[in-house]
């Protein structure tokens, strides 16, 4: 005989509470799942609607010495967007735009040409794009009060609802 015996009554309720907690959380995935199916969408949002809270000033001298400043989304890596500035005030003059022209993958990014002022396509040079983004998709950007720079990243799906 084993020094250790076993208990069959202990063996049997821990059985159960395990069996009781799966159901438990099955069932709560089935809900939850229900739940989401009937509203017929699923909106995963990663971040804010807004790219805020940069110092103006700041940005407008790293611009002013090493040019545009490449955003990549860290999110769904669907939206990268340059910020330009344009102005001696630092609270004008911002343009925020898509890094890539539209319908070309993410490696296409436009390249500044500080020589020319003006963007480079990556994967064909000949394609150029003026300073300010010119018919890039574009967003919003002002400077509040406090002189933070504020991006507004889905003004458009706003104005259109």
């Amino acid at each position: 005989m084993s020094p250790v015996a076993s208990d069959a009554s202990f063996d049997t309720r821990r059985a159960i509470v395990v069996g009781v907690v799966a159901v438990v959380l099955g069932i709560g995935l089935v809900v939850l799942v229900t739940r989401l199916a009937g509203t017929g969408t699923l909106d995963v949002k990663l971040g804010d609607d807004r790219f805020q809270d940069i110092s103006a000033a700041n940005l407008a001298r790293q611009i002013d010495e090493g040019g545009p400043v490449l955003f990549p989304d860290a999110g769904t890596g669907e939206r990268d967007i340059i910020v330009q500035h344009l102005a001696t005030d630092p609270n004008e003059g911002w343009y925020a735009f898509n890094a890539q022209r539209p319908g070309q993958p993410r490696e296409c990014t436009l390249a500044w040409q500080a020589d020319r002022d003006l963007f480079t396509d990556s994967c064909d040079p000949s394609v150029t794009v003026p300073a300010d983004g010119g018919d890039q998709v574009s967003y919003p950007a002002e400077v509040d009060a406090d002189g933070r720079l504020d991006i507004d990243l889905n003004a458009a799906e706003r104005d259109e609802s």
